[in-house]
């Protein structure tokens, strides 16, 4: 992924789009005075036309004019692509209709272009048609995703994707197939809505290389808006609020979260795993998922290696601790001391059996790791009794807060479920608890909160002040 926050050239226009470049003739223009980022969104998408495939993201705060830009740039590849269908992708069809939405900006484009466009739209069909073009595009809503399918497109536009349905987008970038497409080429454009949602994995969590991040504010485009427009915007908002839908930032909407101080600018960065050092296991008994994780310390910080995370679905400790063993090898691990800490219910059985998870783990772990076992020494640190919740929490929270070591460092590549149980793990609604009832979530951070728990527990009298 590349962000754009600069110009990629000296050469971009100022005024006006000109929807087909050479000799044919005539040559619509459209009347388009771009503000800063909207330059940089324009180049950007210039140059993955000239590439002939691409994607490019554009996000912005309320009225930064995403929606305006993305419409031009969608004539300009319909232009590009004659003959072709085109996919516009709303929230809902309503949304895409309604005035100031990226259906009504488009036709309103047509008529305003020198010359004008011509242009029918059949509602029932949901198709617009520009017979300068030969064109075909197709309006579909994300709300419906099970609809977007059976198409082979040649370019699209995603519009507001952040609250597109969840697979909503990854259905669109499905349909854009068109092997004699001349740009094969997607622009997506909208506010940032948090993190878990396809549009934040695409440009953010799991970016394809291809992708260029446009990123802007609601401020760029003060000169497009009404005056004082941008003062009320900033006053009406405060907090990830404010970051997201005046700043255009992609950041936690959370409300109640358990680890506010879990921030991706500053816990997340490439980490690289050391064979030759111990290695700290941490592990949560959950079934579904069974949440573990491989730490190690480096230069006093605690750190996640590449793929450290192990999500096991409809697992047992007997599948866990084989892929932990795997992982391991994985890694190019050479032996040494493994530290193994977790959930104290762990360390006893049940009415089922009388061996614990723990006695499980070790076992089949040596097992797994072949010639290797003979090398390693594991060491069970879990706690008997688990701490205190709060105690717990505010211990976690003290440890992500420092600026020295010991810190936490996550290597983004395959470490998400860890990331995004820090920012979705959320306190139940009468606050006396970690709120349980989406069964996939809390089961990550909390094999986080027992390791750091066990190692750097915070002095009794601080533990005890609620929320730290």
């Amino acid at each position: 992924m590349n962000t754009c926050n600069r110009p990629l050239s000296s050469k971009i226009p100022k005024t006006g789009q000109q929807l087909i470049n050479g000799m044919r003739s005539p040559l619509y223009h459209l009347d388009y005075h771009p503000n800063p980022t909207q330059q940089l969104f324009d180049h950007a998408v210039e140059q993955a036309i000239r590439r002939g495939q691409g994607m490019v993201a554009y996000t912005s705060g309320q009225g930064g004019g995403k929606t305006f830009a993305g419409a031009v740039k969608f004539l300009r590849l319909a232009a590009c692509n004659q003959g072709r269908l085109g996919l516009l992708v709303s929230p809902t069809y309503s949304l895409a209709e309604s005035p100031g939405g990226p259906l009504a900006t488009v036709r309103e484009l047509l008529d305003q272009a020198d010359p004008p466009l011509r242009h029918t739209y059949i509602q029932s069909t949901h198709s617009l048609y520009i017979p300068a073009f030969k064109v075909t595009i197709k309006v579909m809503s994300a709300s419906l995703p099970e609809l977007i399918s059976g198409l082979t497109a040649a370019f699209a536009w995603c519009d507001e994707p952040g609250i597109f349905r969840s697979s909503a987008l990854p259905r669109v970038l499905a349909r854009v197939r068109d092997a004699d497409a001349p740009c094969a080429v997607v622009i997506m454009t909208g506010t940032p809505e948090g993190l878990h949602n396809d549009f934040h994995r695409l440009c953010v969590a799991k970016a394809p290389r291809e992708l260029v991040l446009v990123q802007g504010c609601t401020a760029d485009n003060r000169e497009h808006l009404a005056k004082g427009y941008v003062e009320q915007l900033e006053a009406a908002y405060e907090g990830p609020q404010k970051d997201s839908y005046v700043m255009g930032r992609f950041v936690s909407l959370t409300e109640g979260r358990v680890y506010p101080a879990f921030d991706r600018a500053v816990h997340v960065g490439p980490v690289a795993f050391d064979p030759k050092a111990p290695v700290m296991l941490s592990c949560d008994f959950n079934i579904n998922p069974m949440a573990w994780c491989l730490y190690q310390e480096q230069e006093g910080d605690l750190v996640v290696p590449p793929a450290g995370v192990l999500c096991l679905r409809h697992s047992d400790s007997f599948m866990a601790s084989a892929a932990a063993a795997q992982r391991l090898r994985d890694l190019g691990w050479q032996g040494g001391d493994l530290l193994v800490y977790g959930d104290a219910s762990g360390r006893h059985g049940s009415t089922n059996s009388r061996v614990s998870d723990y006695q499980v783990m070790e076992g089949e772990m040596r097992r797994c790791l072949g010639d290797l076992a003979a090398k390693v020494r594991i060491r069970l640190l879990a706690p008997v009794k688990n701490p205190p919740l709060f105690d717990s929490i505010n211990a976690v929270n003290a440890f992500l807060r420092r600026r020295e070591s010991p810190c936490l460092k996550v290597d983004p590549q395959g470490n998400e479920p860890l990331m995004q149980d820090m920012e979705q793990t959320c306190f139940s609604p009468d606050g006396q608890g970690i709120d349980k009832k989406d069964s996939q979530v809390s089961h990550f951070s909390d094999q986080l909160r027992y390791l750091v728990t066990s190692r750097l527990p915070l002095p009794r009298a601080v533990a005890r002040s609620r929320y730290y």
